[in-house]
């Protein structure tokens, strides 16, 4: 062995030195920026960001498709309701008027084409209030949205439908303001349940849009970086 070589020796190899010292350092630097991955808001000074490999992004949470359902039927009816107590029923004595011996047939073809537009809305919220229930047992906006139904349900069968039962017989003005007064709970719980169901989606739904890393063979796709990779293998 030379002198020369037995003096390197002695000092050390400050290439090998120094590139322990940058693979050291890199390693450092990978498991912090690794570290901040996790928590977005904090970036440390060095740290870029990262390139997103496939599947990894912003995502929002899966949505309740019974409280989504559920708020679609009670609008529909809601508006249904409020367009019958406020434009339908008040033209039943302008038509009794025009022709009282015509009443009972105008009547009659109103109970007839009308039902083709109660039948489905009335399936649709028993159906969604169903749903919302089974889905939400403790959610006190749940049995809110229960009770509606039961309220509009009882009230066409044991108001509505009498009143107008007489009124198919012939004009009466009894019976029609008995009908509308009947009709003016069926709006209420129609709007209490379009309400409800507007707090209940809300109530479901996130603030917002999360943060998530995509998973792939049970280990984060963020765990991939070259920094991260660096920072295990020192």
């Amino acid at each position: 062995m030379s002198a020369g070589s037995a003096a390197v020796q002695g000092r050390g190899d400050p290439f090998g030195d120094a590139a322990t010292t940058v693979v050291h350092r890199r390693a450092t630097a990978g498991h912090r920026c690794a570290t901040a991955a996790s928590r977005p808001t904090h970036r440390p000074a060095g740290c870029r960001r990262a390139a997103r490999e496939p599947g990894e992004g912003r995502q929002t949470a899966p949505v309740d498709r019974a409280a989504v359902s559920h708020l679609a039927a009670a609008a529909g009816y809601a508006g249904f309701q409020w367009t019958v107590h406020g434009v339908v029923y008040p033209q039943f004595p302008v038509a009794a008027a025009a022709d009282p011996q015509r009443f009972a047939e105008y009547e009659t073809n109103h109970q007839r084409r009308i039902a083709h537009l109660v039948g489905p809305l009335f399936a649709a919220l028993i159906s969604t209030t169903a749903a919302v229930v089974r889905t939400r047992p403790r959610s006190p906006l749940g049995w809110v949205s229960a009770a509606a139904t039961a309220a509009v349900l009882a009230s066409t069968a044991f108001g509505a439908v009498p009143e107008h039962a007489r009124l198919a017989s012939g004009w009466d003005p009894a019976a029609h303001r008995r009908l509308h007064r009947w009709d003016g709970v069926r709006t209420g719980a129609a709007t209490l349940q379009l309400a409800s169901a507007v707090l209940l989606l809300r109530a479901a739904t996130p603030p917002g849009p999360v943060s998530v890393v995509a998973h792939r063979g049970g280990r984060r796709a963020a765990g991939r970086s070259p920094l991260v990779r660096a920072a295990r293998g020192a």
